[in-house]
């Protein structure tokens, strides 16, 4: 998708013509336009997150939903979509990288959940993790997780 925003001066950007514009409206369609996310997609998202707050999905009712979104909140929801069927890696205590792939995403009014199941390692007892565990105990690259690992060693090491 091509994008039509950008950043400059400290502030998300529009031009149309000679004529810029910023504000509110151009920070949300920048917050859009960062998803990476289609019209299609986002509508999944959308019914997705409905559902997990028992709405109704009519047209209407989905842009009133949005509209209530934060957009922080937004862009979590696209991570956590796009993270369907990919892999993430877990470093653990013992100093083993399990591996899963994701196979769900549980949207609700306060969280994110993902759905995951064990590839390789040992299995940690969780079915999953929170959004907000992804680059901190969760990662997308077992070059990620092995740094965090070796991190975590070193901290433990300097402790002793």
């Amino acid at each position: 998708m091509e994008r039509y925003t950008y950043f400059d001066g400290g502030k998300w950007r529009l031009k149309i013509g000679d004529t810029e514009y910023s504000g509110d409206w151009v920070n949300r369609l920048a917050a859009y336009e960062e998803t990476g996310l289609e019209p299609e997609e986002i509508e999944r998202v959308l019914d997705s997150y409905g559902r997990g707050m028992t709405l109704r999905t009519e047209n209407a009712q989905r842009l009133e939903i949005i509209k209530e979104i934060p957009i922080d909140r937004l862009r979590e929801l696209a991570q956590a979509y796009r993270l369907l069927g990919n892999t993430v890696y877990e470093p653990n205590k013992r100093g083993v990288i399990s591996t899963y792939k994701v196979i769900s995403v549980h949207f609700s009014g306060c969280s994110i959940l993902v759905g995951w199941d064990l590839l390789d390692g040992i299995y940690s007892n969780l079915n999953g993790f929170e959004i907000s565990a992804l680059g901190k105990t969760v990662f997308l690259t077992r070059e990620a997780a092995e740094a965090a690992l070796k991190e975590k060693e070193a901290e433990h090491e300097s402790n002793v």
